[in-house]
C-alpha cells in the first residue's frame, strides 16, 4: 500500500478450494520432480477505510473473486522412510492463469469491476509427511505460496491510485490421496 496516514486498506481473506492432480518422477529414493496442475479458486475482498473518495460506504469494499490454472513444478526432498510415514519438505516455482482477472474488460471500478492482471508467477515452498497405508498413500502437507509480480491495473479511479501493488500470496493446507 502507498505510504499515507489518511487511510487505510484492509485484505479481508476468505477460504478457497483446489483441485488437482500429481504428477511424479522419481530421481532417487529422497527426490522427486512433481508437476501438480490444478483449478484453484478463491474471494476475498479490499476495504477502503478512507471515505473522503466515496459517497457511499457500499463503495469503500470490492470483492476480488479468482479462479486459477494453477501449474507447479517442484522438487520433493523425502527424508528416510521411518516405519509407516515419511516426512519431507517441497519446493520449486510455479505458474498461474487468472480466468476470472477482468484484465482486458473495459469497465473498471466505476462499474464495480476490480481488474487483475491475468498471469503470475510464485515461489512455493512447504512440508508435509506421507503416511503409507494398506491401499493408498496419504500425504498432508502445508505449502507457503509467494506472488512474483504486481498483479493490479492501475485504472485511474480512486480504488488503484490507493494501492501500490497487489501480489498473490496464499497459505494451503493439502490433503493429498495416491494409489
Amino acid at each position: 500500500y502507498k505510504e499515507n496516514p489518511n487511510y487505510t486498506t484492509q485484505v479481508e481473506e476468505e477460504f478457497g478450494l483446489n483441485i488437482g492432480l500429481i504428477g511424479d518422477l522419481r530421481i532417487n529414493e529422497y527426490l522427486n520432480l512433481r508437476f501438480e496442475p490444478g483449478l484453484h479458486t478463491n474471494k476475498g475482498a479490499l476495504k477502503f477505510n478512507e471515505r473522503s473518495n466515496f459517497t457511499q460506504n457500499s463503495d469503500t469494499i470490492r470483492l476480488i473473486k479468482s479462479t486459477y490454472i494453477h501449474l507447479p513444478l517442484l522438487l520433493k526432498f523425502s527424508s528416510k522412510r521411518i516405519g509407516n510415514y515419511k516426512p519431507y519438505i517441497i519446493g520449486g516455482i510455479s505458474y498461474s492463469f487468472n480466468l476470472s482477472s477482468n484484465e482486458n474488460s473495459p469497465e473498471d471500478n466505476k462499474n464495480n469491476v476490480f481488474r487483475l492482471k491475468n498471469n503470475t508467477m510464485y515461489y512455493e515452498l512447504g512440508f508435509g509427511i506421507d503416511f503409507y497405508l494398506e491401499y493408498f498413500k496419504f500425504s498432508p502437507q502445508i505449502i507457503f505460496n509467494y506472488g512474483l509480480n504486481n498483479l493490479l491495473i492501475q485504472d485511474g479511479t480512486a480504488y488503484t491510485t490507493l494501492i501500490d501493488q497487489v501480489k498473490a500470496r496464499s497459505f494451503v493446507v493439502a490433503l493429498t490421496f495416491e494409489g
